[in-house]
């Protein structure tokens, strides 16, 4: 596959979807704290992963198949990370989905997004040192989980 960063620049996020059992969803609000890895990577604006989906334009109708690589997204870069809250309040048995663009067919022609791993993690509190569980994992362009326990 193909990816417009170059070679594994590492992980592009576009959305966290928390959904309750009632199926009321709530997107991330804020930004706590963002850490870039390395890789070079670029689209660095934190800030793109608050609200709904935008890089996977179809995502409304619910098809992640075509994504956007020129905008909506950030990059992690290889090892990095993002601390974010959301709009309600996270509950065991929620699921949380986390929008990657990996395997997804670039608007722009450029191919396919490459696949990139995340690992998903949650906590009560927004503090980088707290405790955190993790919670899954995966490879774009959807990874869901439903949320066994909280710390």
């Amino acid at each position: 596959t193909m990816n417009p960063l170059g070679e594994n620049k590492g992980a592009d996020l576009d959305a966290v979807i928390l959904t309750k059992s009632s199926g009321i969803q709530f997107f991330a609000v804020n930004v706590e704290a963002y850490t870039i890895g390395s890789g070079d990577p670029y689209m660095l604006d934190a800030w793109e992963i608050i609200g709904p989906p935008d890089a996977f334009v179809g995502w409304d109708s619910g098809d992640i198949s075509q994504c956007d690589g020129n905008a909506g997204w950030v990059a992690l870069g290889q090892g990095g990370s993002i601390v974010v809250r959301m709009g309600g309040a996270i509950e065991a048995g929620d699921n949380l989905t986390v929008l990657e663009l990996s395997g997804c067919t670039l608007l722009s022609g450029a191919g396919t997004a490459s696949d990139d791993e995340i690992e998903v993690f949650v906590s009560v509190s927004p503090e980088p040192a707290g405790t955190w569980e993790l919670v899954g994992g995966g490879v774009g362009p959807e990874i869901s989980m439903t949320i066994p326990s909280l710390p």
